[in-house]
């Protein structure tokens, strides 16, 4: 029992120690940064430089989460807390798996040190790319496809941790997680009633069940009361239909409003407003986004006819996972068929048939998506982290079933086996795992290569982020107002400290409590009050954009004002595509 203990103790600091040592390369090797400014918002809101004190309204991420966040800002706002907690998220996915695959090991614990190495590499290729190019959306996928793999292998405490943990951080990725953690459920259901365990096997499903299902009941009762207020949850309403405008339409991207704003039951100034997504220039109730989006939403479906569209989404979904999803579709496809053929060479037909339920289930939630124009990258590579730790921990499970069989059972004997308990079979499934983890890594390799370009010219772009933010922490008394798609491909280094002088005209905070809150400082509770009440006010864009629209807008609802240029930001490699950012202030 000692020597046990102490293997096991010995495997825990090697494991640690890989993957930290894996975070610190991956980090040397990329700079860490945010794949989109959404994660940087809710970074400013949670250490107090949107508003300028820390506060746990950061809307997609949940409380109690959120607020304890804003209370470590609180105490030591020098530590970069949100972007701590993803990379210990990470650390904590990459060495719960690691020990569940030495339990799965079992007596033959020392053999999992040849996969020890390449699991860790693994990890390095296929998970650390989303480290140093992070969005919350991803990182919920890693926790909710961490759980998941714990929970295939019967481990309900961390896996209903993690679980909670995901829906803290994204409560739709949560939700979305469901239906894979369900068909966990019911395979070990199928596989306990095969050996005649079914309360052994079901009994620490439907505890974690009950943990996760209790835990985010709290945590969304917690949530409820802190978005209690009246302006909260008028904010909520905007902000949905906010969301329904420009993620779930093509209004961004359609020409034929210009010609015809009245359409849409809006006029020139409004429309142009709203296409450059600048909506904290426009008063509290002077457009409503969700008539502007139903009205889209019924032009664009004007004549379409519903087959039709039908098969061209199911032809996006098969050209997203032959072309635009690789490599993670090439991981999936691999476990899948390895999880397929190891089933039916067990003749498990019925845990066949739930496989191919999960992929008739996967295909609709696919096709669903794309049929609500709302398939970014981050979404299918979130569904890829689902469903990709469900194979695999069931490809695992399966192995040992295998193994139980052969050991427990001499030749001719039927004895039950016993899932999620017994050991990784011998060489020829070593062989066999070994084989799988080099072609993850393959594929992990492929996605950093592909990734670390991506980090490359954000590092570029983050020059003339920061170029912009010592320009603006000069006077540190003002306020500049940035234009949406001047600034929108910025996302911001993960373990730097933001700017709290500058602010977004668009976005999932205008109309917040938070927005208003921070221009009432200045006189408004909307940016273009804020710009004619108080000379310490500034917008900043790109200086070949043009303003010609701006005035149109501000003459018609204050009377006769004028943009003037009192500045230019001049970034770094002008010559080789570095912006140059015009300032400007309104006179009357």
């Amino acid at each position: 029992m000692q020597a046990k203990g102490k293997a096991s103790w010995l495997f825990s600091a090697a494991a640690a120690a890989l993957t930290a040592a894996a975070m610190a390369a991956a980090a040397l090797l990329c700079p860490p940064v945010y794949y989109l400014n959404d994660d940087v918002t809710m970074r400013q809101i949670l250490s107090g430089a949107y508003t300028g004190s820390p506060d746990g309204h950061a809307v997609y991420m949940r409380y109690p989460l959120t607020g304890l966040l804003s209370l470590l800002y609180r105490i030591w706002g020098q530590v970069p807390w949100l972007s701590v907690f993803f990379g210990g998220c990470f650390f904590a996915v990459i060495l719960l798996a690691a020990g569940e695959l030495r339990r799965l090991a079992g007596e033959r614990g020392w053999r999992l040190w040849k996969v020890l190495l390449p699991g860790g590499l693994f990890a390095a290729g296929l998970l650390l790319p989303h480290f140093v190019y992070l969005h919350y959306t991803v990182a919920a996928a890693v926790l909710a496809g961490g759980g998941i793999f714990l929970l295939s292998g019967g481990r309900w405490g961390k896996a209903a941790g993690l679980l909670i943990l995901s829906y803290l951080v994204r409560s739709q990725v949560f939700f979305l997680s469901v239906p894979f953690a369900a068909f966990v459920t019911l395979w070990q259901l199928a596989a306990g009633k095969a050996g005649g365990q079914v309360k052994r096997v079901l009994r620490p499903q439907l505890i974690c069940w009950a943990l996760t299902l209790g835990g985010v009941s709290v945590c969304l009762l917690i949530h409820s009361l802190c978005y209690r207020q009246e302006d909260w949850r008028e904010y909520l309403a905007y902000n949905a239909e906010r969301t329904e405008l420009y993620d779930y339409t093509d209004f961004l991207s359609a020409k034929r409003y210009g010609k015809d704003p009245g359409r849409l039951g809006l006029d020139e100034n409004r429309l142009r407003i709203l296409q450059l997504y600048d909506t904290l220039l426009l008063g509290k109730d002077e457009v409503s986004l969700g008539e502007t989006a139903r009205a889209v939403r019924a032009d664009q479906e004007q004549g379409r006819e519903a087959l039709a569209y039908l098969g061209q989404c199911v032809r996006k979904y098969y050209n997203s996972i032959r072309y635009d999803t690789a490599p993670c579709s090439w991981v999936w496809l691999g476990a899948l068929l390895a999880l397929a053929v190891l089933t039916a060479a067990g003749r498990r037909w019925g845990r066949l048939a739930l496989l191919g339920a999960l992929e008739a289930g996967r295909s609709a939630v696919w096709v669903y998506l794309i049929w609500r124009d709302r398939f970014p990258e981050r979404v299918a590579l979130a569904l890829y982290l689902l469903e990709i730790p469900v194979l695999l921990g069931l490809f695992l499970q399966t192995l040992g079933e295998g193994a139980g069989k052969r050991e427990e059972g001499g030749p001719g004997e039927k004895t039950p086996s016993r899932p999620g308990k017994a050991a990784i079979p011998g060489r020829p499934a070593g062989c066999l795992i070994l084989l799988a983890l080099a072609g993850l890594l393959t594929a992990g390799a492929l996605q950093w290569r592909d990734v670390s370009g991506r980090v490359k010219e954000q590092v570029r772009l983050q020059r003339e982020w920061d170029a912009l933010k010592a320009y603006c922490g000069r006077q540190q008394d003002a306020m500049y107002l940035l234009d949406v798609f001047s600034v929108v491909s910025y996302g911001g280094m993960q373990y730097e400290r933001d700017a709290e002088n500058m602010m977004l005209l668009g976005g999932w905070m205008t109309g917040s409590p938070l927005a208003r809150r921070r221009l009432e400082q200045f006189g408004g509770e909307d940016a273009a009050l804020a710009l004619l009440a108080s000379e310490d006010v500034y917008l900043v864009a790109r200086e070949d954009g043009g303003t010609d629209w701006l005035e149109a807008y501000l003459s018609e609802r204050f009377g006769e004002a004028a943009l003037t240029q009192v500045d230019r930001i001049v970034c770094p490699g002008e010559n080789e595509g570095g912006r140059v950012f015009a300032v400007y202030t309104v006179n009357r």
